[in-house]
């Protein structure tokens, strides 16, 4: 049971042998910031203007009945009168980073 523990072990840290913890760190960081930045421009310039700067040209939003796509698209929507004076709180409830440091998530 010993030897098979520790080939367990060994196994394991070879694996993480060549994740690069800062960089991962850096990356987590990055994702965090531009959250932030996200909810600051929503409030400055409002939910258009946020959504229209952060949202890629091929992003997706499901508005619970319909689907929207494209960042002019995006942008447009919240526009309508019933998003001016939102407040947005944004923060990230928790970060992902691949061990590569090249794909993050919120």
């Amino acid at each position: 049971m010993i030897k098979q523990l520790s080939f367990v072990f060994l196994l394991l840290s070879a694996c993480s042998a060549g994740v690069d913890q800062a960089k991962m760190g850096k990356a987590r960081e990055q994702i965090v910031q531009t959250e932030h930045d996200f909810e600051q421009m929503a409030t400055a310039k409002g939910l258009s203007a946020a959504f229209a700067y952060y949202a890629d040209s091929a992003a997706t939003l499901n508005r619970g009945g319909y689907v929207v796509h494209g960042k002019d698209s995006i942008r447009l929507i919240y526009l309508a009168p019933k998003f001016k004076g939102v407040k947005l709180e944004w923060k990230p409830d928790f970060v992902e980073v691949s061990t590569s440091a090249d794909l993050g998530y919120t």
